[in-house]
């Protein structure tokens, strides 16, 4: 595998544990930082951002109302891994 590809594939997982951990941290129900994040405006510009992820469950479920969570959380990191190796591209130019 060349250096770059590799690269790219590893800030795209890392870049999706990342956003796995955050949004841990802001609504998790064991996370030391919840009660912080209650009722912020960050909290609702990640509800926004996974958007896609909820509508990809909720067509599988085939209910709008009432959506699958672990084809939710497959699709949650499936996104942050495309958007990791989309970002990964311009900073690999950089690195190599």
């Amino acid at each position: 595998m060349r250096p770059r590809t590799k690269f790219r594939l590893l800030f795209a997982a890392a870049f999706m544990a990342g956003a796995l951990l955050f949004g841990w941290l802001i609504g998790g129900e064991a996370s030391p930082l919840r009660d912080f994040f209650r009722e912020g405006e960050l909290r609702k510009v990640w509800g926004l951002l996974h958007l896609p992820a909820v509508i990809v469950a909720a067509i599988a479920a085939g209910n709008p109302h009432s959506w699958s969570e672990p084809v939710f959380f497959v699709a949650f990191a499936l996104q942050w891994f495309l958007v990791g190796y989309l970002v990964a591209g311009p900073v690999s130019k950089l690195k190599y």
